[in-house]
């Protein structure tokens, strides 16, 4: 089989602690029921470990900018926060 013909992206991996609870009770919830303009541009997906964000949305919450950053310079397109995953000491992260 020629793999040349498939697209392979890949997916920075980190624990839910690097996202604040504030964003992740909106990911919970909703978004099209709240009244957040700080988090209107972030693209996500619900996982049943916890949250996929897409590294391309337009002016992310100041919280995950950085590793947003990360992601990019990873060369990802995602990044998935699972409770399972590893928490890095050089990413910021909260306790929640």
């Amino acid at each position: 089989m020629n793999t040349d013909l498939f697209d392979v992206y890949s997916t920075l991996c980190v624990s839910t602690a690097h996202i604040p609870l504030d964003i992740a009770l909106y990911m919970n919830d909703d978004p099209r029921e709240q009244d957040n303009e700080a988090y209107a541009n972030l693209s996500f997906d619900l996982t049943s470990f916890g949250y996929r964000v897409w590294v391309g949305c337009e002016n992310p919450p100041t919280e995950l900018k950085p590793i947003i950053q990360v992601a990019k310079q990873l060369g990802c397109r995602w990044i998935e926060f699972d409770r399972d995953a590893e928490k890095y000491k050089a990413l910021p992260s909260w306790e929640w």
